[in-house]
């Protein structure tokens, strides 16, 4: 069985949880092939994905897709440190095409984790580059690697790493385990 991190962007979330949005159904058939996958959202994403829900279908849709959200066990919310913003930043302003924040946001983490990208955005799903066949394994190991970096400020104190992997739902010792 294949392990797989895919990042989640807006556009594939309004359409998941809006019902009459063209890509509605689209979504959810995605979501049934992805069952057994890690679906990591960066907190910008929910940030404007909760933004959206609340225009377009109101706060109630909202709030309810929020705790859809928060009950998944499939779903790792990510939030990104300042050194990342930072190298999103660099990448959002050396674009050559029109870009939000949020969307350097996903193209980023999906290169930086050799993730897939569940969205319905050409731009994103173009400059993200979906990972090649030999990179289509189990890529839990990057997405480990990504929060090991972000913490090598900390030389020596654990309790940081210890927290993200929790926050992912794994740890040192569950994921030895795995390998074995």
């Amino acid at each position: 069985m294949v392990f797989r991190v895919i990042v989640l962007d807006s556009s594939y979330l309004v359409s998941f949880f809006m019902q009459d949005d063209a890509n509605h159904n689209k979504a959810v058939e995605i979501s049934k092939k992805a069952a057994i996958d890690e679906l990591v959202l960066p907190d910008l994403i929910l940030y404007e994905t909760l933004t959206v829900l609340n225009y377009e279908g109101g706060i109630a849709l909202a709030k309810e897709a929020y705790e859809k959200m928060l009950g998944s066990r499939q779903m790792r919310f990510l939030p990104l440190n300042e050194l990342e913003k930072k190298e999103i930043l660099l990448e959002f302003f050396s674009q050559k095409t029109k870009l939000s924040f949020e969307d350097s946001v996903v193209i980023y983490l999906a290169r930086k984790t050799a993730s897939r990208v569940f969205a319905f955005d050409k731009k994103i799903l173009a400059l993200a580059r979906e990972p090649t066949a030999s990179q289509e394994t189990d890529n839990w190991d990057s997405l480990i690697e990504l929060i090991k970096e972000r913490d090598k400020n900390f030389r020596g104190k654990r309790r940081k790493i210890d927290h993200d992997l929790i926050l992912y739902g794994a740890s040192r010792k569950s994921k030895r385990k795995k390998r074995n």
